[in-house]
């Protein structure tokens, strides 16, 4: 197999989440050379990470017959989807319409995968994705999300590992959202031990950002706003360590090996829970050591209150973790 194409549209969390299904594609197949199609500025982590060759848009106007019954797709989009030996499509698909035409336009194998969690079972994201490359007799695979930085483009203030500890207050949901007043008081507690706390924000996480600022004594931190993922990335690499909520910028934290520590309430861990070697995960009042391998949860899953995860819990983990206590100042 010399060519594979990926479908793959979401946040940075899913394209994340999606690293292991192309490391598996490529241990199985040394010389295979993959593309991916869905949203560029997020498959950009893909590219630069060297996983694949090429990400493509799907918003491109030539794509729009795919998603048409019997649609008939540019004379360009049928040359570029026939030189494929294999196309992934996680794509939504409730009538089939998208796969049919992509069966018609590629003369490849064409599997689907679902996106989605598998009802009533806590099943990892990064297992229900790999599922789908059983068919060539890839099976069980268990890689944890990794992802290479190129050189870091990042100013020399955010590129000194002893002293930087990341935040990020934010994330696609409120709902997934500890307290700002909780981060404030993180932050001095940081700032005390002589890190220097650096906040990540988006474009989606101003609101949260007014009102942590108004808590905080802003010269105490770094403010590392509206950057390229592939500089988050870089940022991210450097830092002592990562505290955040269940959102991409959590995964990608863990994904190119930064201590994590992920706070955690009202959505399951088991399912959705960054990986790695050094990932804690704070579900309400439990702490939850992560590792390479998928953990073993029992029981049902049930609903747990972010307001549960205290200040102090978070700053014993935090101090514990290998890099950080031995290099904080005593606290008396």
């Amino acid at each position: 197999m010399r060519r594979a194409l990926i479908i793959r549209t979401g946040a940075v969390g899913d394209v994340v989440l999606t690293q292991p299904v192309l490391a598996a594609l490529k241990h199985q197949y040394p010389e295979i050379k993959t593309d991916v199609l869905g949203n560029k500025t997020n498959l950009s982590l893909l590219i630069e990470g060297g996983y694949a060759e090429t990400a493509l848009s799907i918003d491109r106007r030539e794509m729009t017959p795919l998603f048409v019954k019997d649609g008939l797709p540019s004379t360009a989009i049928r040359r570029i989807m026939q030189t494929y030996d294999l196309v992934v499509s996680y794509l939504p698909d409730p009538d089939g319409v998208f796969t049919s035409n992509i069966r018609q336009t590629s003369n490849g194998q064409v599997l689907t995968g679902s996106a989605r969690p598998i009802p009533h079972l806590r099943t990892h994201m990064t297992q229900v994705l790999m599922a789908v490359l059983r068919p060539l007799n890839i099976h069980s695979m268990d890689l944890p999300p990794t992802l290479r930085v190129p050189p870091s483009s990042v100013p020399d203030c955010y590129s000194t590992r002893e002293q930087v500890i990341a935040l990020h207050p934010g994330s696609g949901g409120k709902y997934k959202c500890w307290p700002p007043d909780r981060y404030a008081a993180l932050i001095k507690r940081i700032d005390a031990l002589g890190f220097r706390p650096l906040i990540t924000v988006g474009p989606a996480d101003d609101d949260t950002l007014s009102e942590l600022l108004s808590l905080v004594d802003k010269d105490s931190l770094f403010l590392f706003q509206n950057r390229s993922l592939t500089e988050i990335a870089c940022m991210l690499s450097q830092c002592r360590a990562m505290i955040g909520n269940d959102t991409g910028i959590t995964h990608l934290a863990a994904a190119v090996g930064t201590p994590v520590i992920a706070l955690f309430g009202p959505t399951d861990p088991a399912v959705w829970g960054p990986r790695g070697q050094n990932v804690h995960i704070l579900w309400g009042n439990e702490n939850i050591e992560e590792d390479a391998g998928i953990r073993s949860w029992g029981g049902p899953y049930a609903e747990r209150a972010l307001t549960d995860i205290e200040v102090d819990h978070v700053m014993e983990v935090l101090v514990g973790l290998e890099g950080v206590g031995k290099h904080s100042k005593q606290i008396h």
